[in-house]
């Protein structure tokens, strides 16, 4: 028997049908296509409830049925499960402040719930005050084992660091550092560490480690056996301000990945730089500032130069105020990415190397308070690599940022400074000579200039007064002569002004109203104030009336001058100042 079919009705019929399907199936996995997991849901919502405090509103878009539209969540497109949970406090002065006192933290307990969160990549708590006080990190954050990114810094709490962190085999970024000194967060045992295989990125700043015990020994915790060498996959490595001491031996030669080691701050005891370094080619950031840090064991002529010549993604290299002894390491010059090079506080010696010169993406070099000495020469500051370009052309074209304070450095500045983007230079304190430096004209944004204590000599140029970024400016303590030109009445940022211990004649300049600064803070928390100290030199004349106009001005100071004639009336009604200082001089009547 033949049976005819309608073709377009029979492909209607099985399409309908797979359609069916294929949303009875879609149906199952999410009750709406535009939700989130309904379990899942829950979980954030349990989540919620222990969240007490929330100042910012940051749950405020936690209701609805889809939780993925939800701030701080993100679901998978494609499942629609929950991957990221996004909830770190964006005050950025943690480091300075307990989450716990801060408004902007969210306040409560962190909920076991998030365990019904099996999908989970990424988990920022960060900055908040989540843990109960007195009470731990909860341990059932290492069940969470699809975590790729665990952020619990400057979250207070106590007790020892879960060691079922390691059981997260995923992780590859880590953070538990907090910012309190007196920190009673600690680990008796971090070899879980070893199981993280694929971390890039391990932060335990300020993780009380005193206690260490390692294979049931107790090490007086000694920096080369530490169980962290073992992840060889670091990217990002920061055990500031620990008590580790000792010498580092082969510890850091499978360390290829590691990008930033972060060593400052360990005052307890001695770090002694020897060991091999030859494979730490990714190393960008070094900081080993403000250590007991014993690298003249090597006179700098063994392990140090070797250290230095592997480095060669280096970008940063801080080892301030450490006890370093010796010269400089030539080396130094061949680490042409380096932005930043400080070396100031300690105790080096020898002349500056001339292949620092090189270093044409330096931004900021500090080699203040060592014992340098000889003579800073064109040659420092010409390209050494190929010798082509000329020694009146520095190289240092992006340098903000210069202190070569207190050593022993004589001869003339060089003339081939062409610093036109520097904010901050400091010479004092060293025995340079010449004029007063031509190339400063064009620094329109230098603030901050102290060229004090050295022995540069001739009047001071009229062009002074464009640079009119100037804050601070110290030229105490040289051999400047002429007049005051009264062009540095334009500089109207000016709120430290220096010229003692000069041979300055003529009057004071009319006009001073124009420094109208207020109270400056500059550089890291040095407070500097409106201040005016002329002294010592051989001024002539009267005080001129305007200058009781500058209510801001906490420091005057006249004395040791040949100033004559009536002193202005309203002096002693300046409401901020704190010390005046008119001895010494040729006034004659009372003050008010």
């Amino acid at each position: 028997m033949h049976v005819t079919t309608n073709a377009p009705h029979l492909l209607l019929t099985i399409i309908s049908t797979i359609l069916f399907l294929t949303g009875s199936a879609l149906q199952h996995q999410r009750p709406d296509a535009s939700s989130c997991i309904h379990s899942e849901r829950a979980a954030l919502l349990s989540f919620r409830k222990g969240v007490t405090f929330d100042h910012t509103n940051r749950l405020a878009t936690w209701h609805g049925q889809d939780c993925c539209r939800w701030k701080g969540v993100k679901c998978s497109n494609e499942t629609g499960h929950v991957l990221e949970l996004r909830l770190r406090n964006e005050n950025t002065n943690l480091d300075f402040m307990d989450a716990c006192n801060d408004e902007n933290a969210l306040s409560g307990q962190i909920s076991s719930s998030l365990l019904s969160l099996e999908h989970l990549e990424h988990l920022d708590l960060s900055g908040n005050c989540v843990v109960e006080y007195g009470k731990n990190i909860p341990s059932f954050l290492g069940s969470m084992k699809n975590l790729r990114y665990l952020n619990l810094s400057f979250i207070p709490s106590i007790g020892e660091v879960p060691p079922q962190l390691g059981n997260l085999s995923r992780l590859q970024y880590l953070d538990l550092g907090f910012n309190d000194i007196n920190s009673n967060k600690y680990s008796l045992d971090i070899s879980w560490l070893k199981n993280l295989q694929l971390l890039q990125y391990l932060s335990m700043r300020r993780v009380n480690l005193s206690q260490l015990e390692l294979s049931s020994n107790s090490f007086y915790h000694e920096i080369a056996y530490s169980w962290f060498w073992k992840a060889t996959s670091l990217k990002y490595l920061d055990l500031s301000d620990h008590g580790f001491f000792g010498e580092f031996h082969d510890a850091l030669e499978n360390m290829s990945s590691l990008q930033v080691l972060d060593l400052s701050f360990i005052f307890q005891n001695n770090l002694v730089m020897k060991g091999n370094y030859k494979n730490l080619c990714s190393l960008e950031i070094l900081d080993l500032s403000f250590n007991e840090l014993q690298l003249g064991l090597n006179n700098f002529t063994g392990t140090l130069p070797n250290l230095m010549g592997h480095f060669t993604n280096l970008i940063i290299l801080d080892l301030t105020d450490n006890n370093l002894i010796g010269s400089i390491p030539m080396e130094l010059g061949y680490l042409s990415g380096l932005t930043t090079l400080h070396l100031g506080y300690n105790h080096l010696n020898g002349t500056v190397p001339t292949k620092i010169g090189g270093l044409a993406n330096l931004i900021s070099l500090d080699l203040s308070n060592n014992k340098f000495d000889g003579i800073i020469t064109d040659e420092h500051f010409a390209d050494q690599i190929g010798g082509t370009i000329p020694e009146s052309f520095c190289t240092l074209k992006e340098l903000l940022d210069l202190d070569l304070s207190s050593n022993a450095l004589e001869g003339e500045i060089p003339h081939c400074f062409e610093f036109k983007d520097i904010t901050f230079l400091q010479l004092s304190n060293n025995s340079l000579s010449g004029h007063f430096p031509a190339f400063l004209r064009k620094c329109t944004y230098l603030g901050f200039l102290d060229l004090g204590w050295n022995k540069l000599f001739g009047s001071l140029p009229e062009w002074i007064g464009e640079v009119n970024k100037l804050q601070f400016l110290r030229l105490s303590h040289n051999i400047f002569s002429g007049n005051i030109p009264i062009e540095i009445t334009n500089l109207n940022n000016l709120q430290y002004l220096d010229l003692s211990g000069n041979d300055i004649s003529g009057s004071i300049p009319p006009h001073l109203s124009n420094l109208t600064g207020q109270e400056l803070i500059y550089g890291d928390g040095l407070a500097y104030y409106t201040g005016i100290d002329l002294s010592g030199n051989s001024l002539a004349g009267e005080i001129p009336l305007d200058i009781t106009s500058l209510d801001a001005l906490i420091n005057l100071n006249l004395s040791s001058n040949n100033l004559s004639g009536k002193i202005p009336n309203k002096i002693g009604a300046m409401q901020s100042l704190e010390s005046l200082d008119l001895s010494k001089n040729k006034f004659f009547g009372e003050y008010q």
